[in-house]
């Protein structure tokens, strides 16, 4: 919800739009509510319990 937050304030500032740390956040914050969706969606769905796991151990 947080990444959600700060990527629309981000958005709505448009003052310092050639900083290339407003990008950065921009990227991080819009790819944390993405891969945090994805996260959510495979734990409604059950998901997690259709997929194979990987043992790490033997590779």
């Amino acid at each position: 919800v947080l990444s959600l937050i700060g990527f629309i304030c981000i958005e709505t500032v448009m003052m310092c739009s050639p900083c290339a740390g407003v990008y950065l956040f921009e990227f991080v914050s819009c790819s944390s509510f993405v891969v945090t969706g994805l996260f959510l969606l495979i734990l409604i769905l059950n998901l997690h319990t259709r997929l194979t796991h990987i043992n790490w151990s033997v590779l």
